[in-house]
């Protein structure tokens, strides 16, 4: 009786194991580098990515250096997917 109950929380530990480790997996499966690197988005009229806004308009008046930045992450990101 008592190699019986042994194994059953033998059997019970690895399910619970195996329960984790599928949680896990499924978390990192859901789990993308690139939205964590580059974050795309919008402010108002303009795209963004990691926050820097990608053109200008009239009313809104964006620094040149913004926009080159805003490029070069797009740049960055399609080089490191490709």
């Amino acid at each position: 009786m008592l190699l019986l109950q042994q194994h059953v929380e033998e059997r019970d530990g690895l399910l619970t194991a195996m329960n984790r480790s599928n949680q896990r997996k499924q978390l990192l499966q859901n789990t993308s580098v690139f939205n964590d690197a580059f974050k795309i988005w919008h402010d108002g009229a303009f795209g963004t990515i990691s926050g820097f806004r990608l053109g200008r308009t009239a009313e809104v008046v964006v620094e040149w250096d913004e926009i080159n930045a805003a490029w070069g992450q797009a740049v960055l990101l399609l080089v490191t997917m490709a």
